[in-house]
């Protein structure tokens, strides 16, 4: 069941971009364009599809409760006519989505629809800790990918702990992906996101994903450095000490 919305539709122009990624044939990437706007090109796997960034707000009253700044990409397995198993990218545009939500003491959900399917992210709590997260993830797509043999994908996960940060904080990342299913993964790009405890509607200090955490190499380089100095000086002290006792004999 779905939680109880506030929506804001937006009325603009839709543009889709869907981008089947083929790991079995050698031949070079080609553009495929169909009716209604719908652009479809075929990438390396190493390619990254225009996405657009979203910026998604659920409101409790005209209180801020949950804000999500990313832009969103859903890629699903499928097999072509020719039974090639293929990679197909779908990119969600805020533009032509509607944003809901509902907001607790325990658990904030968002939940974004478009032409195409939908979006339902769910944050909880953890008091003790002082923490949020990411908990489940519910997606369904139905799109037309080029000679696709099915067109209606979907998966949902309530196991995650994902996009972790500290209460009145955000949570940050330029590029996560994570798996729902063996088929079914959202990629989720310039990412900012907090759950609870939003002053004024804005975001709280950035906690930045482990993988973009950079560690200081020059001090760490300095002090290895400076260590084996000192043991170099402390043996080379040692060694000149035991010559200087063993030159001399005993009368």
């Amino acid at each position: 069941p779905h939680p109880t919305n506030h929506t804001t539709p937006n009325h603009t122009t839709p543009f889709h971009t869907a981008a089947p990624i083929n790991h079995t044939t050698p031949h070079p990437p080609t553009n495929h364009t169909t009716p209604a706007g719908i652009i479809t090109t075929l990438p390396r796997p190493t390619d990254t599809p225009l996405v657009a960034i979203g910026n998604y707000v659920v409101k409790n009253g005209s209180t801020t409760c949950l804000r999500l700044e990313a832009g969103l990409e859903i890629q699903v397995q499928y097999t072509n006519k020719a039974k090639q198993w293929l990679w197909g990218a779908f990119a969600v545009q805020p533009n032509h989505t509607n944003r809901s939500g509902a907001c607790s003491s325990e658990a904030n959900t968002l939940e974004l629809r478009f032409p195409e399917g939908f979006l339902i992210f769910v944050f909880k709590k953890n008091e003790t800790k002082g923490r949020f997260y990411l908990s489940r993830v519910q997606a369904t797509l139905t799109y037309q990918f080029v000679q696709a043999t099915e067109t209606s994908f979907g998966a949902d996960t309530s196991s995650l702990q994902e996009f972790e940060a500290s209460l009145g904080h955000s949570y940050q990342c330029r590029n996560r992906t994570l798996a729902l299913t063996r088929d079914f993964r959202l990629r989720v790009l310039n990412e900012r996101v907090q759950a609870f405890e939003l002053q004024d509607g804005e975001f709280g200090k950035a906690e930045v994903c482990r993988e973009e955490q950079h560690f200081p190499l020059v001090p760490i380089i300095v002090i290895v450095v400076l260590v084996i100095l000192v043991v170099i000086v402390i043996v080379a002290y040692a060694v000149g000490r035991r010559r200087s006792h063993g030159g001399y004999e005993a009368l």
